[in-house]
């Protein structure tokens, strides 16, 4: 590997001399312009926070957006359509609703599956609110959202906090690993 020295000479800046206040200057941008390069080289393998995060919140409106879709019958009942939520679901993912219940992917995918058109005639709504980031890691992200449902003019809010990997085989970049729902006090429905 080519030394900052070696770098600044085969850019035409000469040997930079000790001491030199212009030669300690180049080094140091060389050396930011070396980092910055061979930071961005491995953004592909390891995405950064800003890309997880642009992930995450697409990959949460867009999944929503196919649960309306879906409850509502306006797409098609296959499995190449169904693949949109099977294909996001992380290996172990795992489901805790607002109730307590646990649910793992298996029965939920085999449940969502069976709720096709389950508005039909009576179509609802679904979106998002109050998105927001909260940290990542390598290969990893944290955040939270309301998402609001309202049917038969009934409205229910529930808090979620979720957990993505990041794969990109997925159409957002990012697999469901693990989501924890609770109702919000003023849509809580017991």
């Amino acid at each position: 590997m080519a030394t900052l020295k070696d770098r600044s000479a085969a850019l035409g800046f000469g040997t930079p001399r000790r001491g030199s206040r212009r030669g300690a200057l180049l080094l140091s941008m060389l050396w930011v312009l070396g980092t910055f390069l061979a930071g961005a080289a491995g953004a592909a393998d390891s995405p950064t926070e800003m890309d997880m995060d642009e992930r995450c919140r697409r990959e949460v409106e867009g999944l929503h957006a196919f649960f309306q879709e879906w409850f509502n019958a306006e797409v098609d009942e296959t499995d190449r359509v169904f693949e949109r939520f099977s294909g996001v679901m992380g290996d172990g993912f795992v489901l805790v609703s607002p109730d307590g219940s646990v649910a793992e992917r298996a029965p939920l995918t085999a449940g969502l599956r069976r709720a096709y058109g389950r508005w039909r005639g009576n179509p609802g709504k679904i979106w998002i609110e109050n998105y927001r980031f909260h940290r990542s890691g390598e290969g990893w992200a944290m955040v939270t959202y309301d998402e609001a449902q309202e049917v038969d003019g009934e409205l229910k809010v529930r808090r979620s906090s979720a957990l993505f990997g990041a794969d990109p085989e997925a159409p957002n970049g990012v697999v469901w690993w693990h989501l924890h729902e609770v109702w919000l006090p003023a849509a809580d429905p017991r």
